[in-house]
């Protein structure tokens, strides 16, 4: 079982059809001197941890362009259903967490301290609400930090109530944050997906995200969520320095969802 897990540390998850190729390769996996496939029979039950960490390398490999079909179902056969990864789609248009940050001014605590930033204005028409809207129901009167885009239009209906959102914000911890959906997905359906497109959340979690302290708090969306290309980045728990249900804010049972390509009824 460790050659398994050496398999998966090393592989390069970009170029799977070249790794499973070769006979040595099949080899070394099995652990004999002949070539093997890899059966679910197999599986040396992997931990939350490692399980994160192959779900950043999927990621990371399904937007480098190796496309669904480098997972040849071999990898898929190290998993079983009940093999399960920590998914996170983030609501920022940069391509770091850290620039799509958005910051409190310090004073006032919770959504009236929200600095009105783009980074805000992308993340409520992702969460289903305008600025307005958002300045009007937290009676937020702070200043707008930089030109925001003219005619935002709204992503989506809003994925959760504004009483739930504005409780979600006043929980966050932290000063600087990023929204973001969190569930917990059989890795072998994310083996599967296409980010480029919709992806459907099937009973998924909003959140708050601190990716620098690990701050994070959430609530239940009001329904599956279906999110689509340039609406921000997919992660895993293997991305972050700490995943939420490694550091224990979470309930693992309570927050098993799905994902996948089917468009959610509107």
């Amino acid at each position: 079982m460790s050659m398994i897990r050496a398999f998966l540390d090393q592989a390069d998850f970009a170029n799977v059809d070249a790794l499973l190729a070769g006979r040595t390769t099949a080899a070394r996996i099995s652990g004999t001197g002949q070539p093997a496939p890899l059966w679910r029979g197999r599986n040396p039950g992997w931990s939350l941890g490692q399980l994160n960490a192959f779900a950043a390398r999927i990621i990371d490999a399904h937007y480098a362009g190796a496309g669904t079909g480098c997972f040849d179902g071999q990898i898929a056969d190290l998993f079983a259903s009940h093999d399960r990864c920590e998914v996170l789609f983030c609501f920022s248009a940069e391509p770091s967490l850290t620039d799509g940050l958005i910051h409190s001014n310090g004073i006032l605590r919770g959504a009236p301290g929200l600095l009105i930033t783009r980074a805000l204005q992308f993340a409520l028409c992702s969460l289903g609400y305008r600025v307005n809207e958002f300045r009007k129901a937290s009676r937020n009167v702070n200043a707008a930090q930089e030109y925001l885009q003219r005619g935002a239009r709204l992503r989506r209906a809003p994925i959760v109530g504004w009483d739930r959102l504005s409780a979600l914000i006043d929980n966050t911890a932290s000063p600087a944050f990023v929204f973001c959906l969190h569930a917990l997905v059989p890795i072998t359906d994310l083996i599967g997906l296409d980010l480029g497109r919709p992806v459907t959340l099937q009973g998924c979690r909003v959140a708050t995200l601190d990716p620098q302290t690990a701050a994070f708090a959430h609530v239940e969306a009001d329904g599956p969520v279906t999110v689509r290309y340039g609406e921000g980045r997919f992660l895993s728990g293997g991305h972050l320095r700490l995943s939420p249900l490694q550091a224990g804010l979470l309930d693992q049972a309570a927050c098993e969802a799905s994902v996948s390509n089917r468009t959610a009824a509107a």
